[in-house]
């Protein structure tokens, strides 16, 4: 997953937004120390966002700087897409697992889905997580 930021040039810093996230901003004083620092705030509030559950925006905005979304982060990010408006309960009894169990998918400081509990969910949500 992969949002896009732009860079603006204000005396000797480098601004970063992200345009799909209004809440996402940093600087750096080149153009590549800007860049990781935009890595870094855009994994951070998005982690952050997601263990509160705020609501997320998916990436629409597709021009200038692709910035990559860690992996636990994009994982539960699209499982919480997928599962839409059917509850964590009702999703871990199709998994046949306990409530917790299916919370800590969605957690990306803990989600570590084993490659059967991913097929499963590949079947339930009819969507390709990973491509095995």
């Amino acid at each position: 997953m992969i949002y896009y930021c732009t860079l603006e040039k204000q005396d000797d810093v480098y601004y970063v937004e992200f345009p799909d996230l209004p809440n996402v901003f940093t600087f750096g004083n080149t153009k590549d120390e800007a860049l990781k620092m935009a890595a870094e705030a855009l994994n951070g509030v998005l982690e952050s966002e997601i263990t509160r559950g705020i609501k997320i925006p998916f990436p629409s905005f597709t021009s200038e700087y692709p910035i990559e979304v860690e992996p636990s982060i994009a994982f539960t990010l699209m499982l919480r897409k997928k599962r839409g408006l059917q509850t964590q309960n009702e999703i871990a009894k199709k998994l046949n697992i306990s409530y917790q169990q299916y919370q800590q998918l969605e957690n990306p400081k803990k989600a570590n889905p084993t490659l059967k509990t991913i097929a499963k969910l590949q079947k339930i949500f009819n969507y390709r997580f990973v491509n095995f």
